[in-house]
């Protein structure tokens, strides 16, 4: 079997933390960025226990809503999607 990548952005194991907590600005490498959306797109959790699980793919979520600066989100008629727990 072949290695997954010479970089080590495949194959390795990741940390919530970096993912959930440098997204954007001077800290977010490329790699930090590839396995963010790799997690969001193509993840899924290992074994019955998902709270972790859910808890980080919900963290990411909640960063790029919380931070995004749209202006159709100032207006208080425009639901954002933290608003609706249940819906992922």
């Amino acid at each position: 079997m072949t290695e997954p990548g010479p970089t080590g952005t495949f194959g390795n194991m990741a940390f919530s933390h970096d993912i959930v907590h440098q997204i954007g600005g001077q800290s977010d490498t490329n790699k930090n960025t590839t396995q963010r959306i790799l997690l969001l797109l193509e993840s899924t959790p290992i074994g019955e226990r998902r709270e972790a699980y859910d808890r980080v793919i919900r963290a990411v979520i909640d960063r790029y809503l919380d931070e995004d600066t749209h202006p159709l989100n100032r207006d208080s008629k425009i639901r954002r999607a933290t608003e609706y727990p249940d819906s992922f």
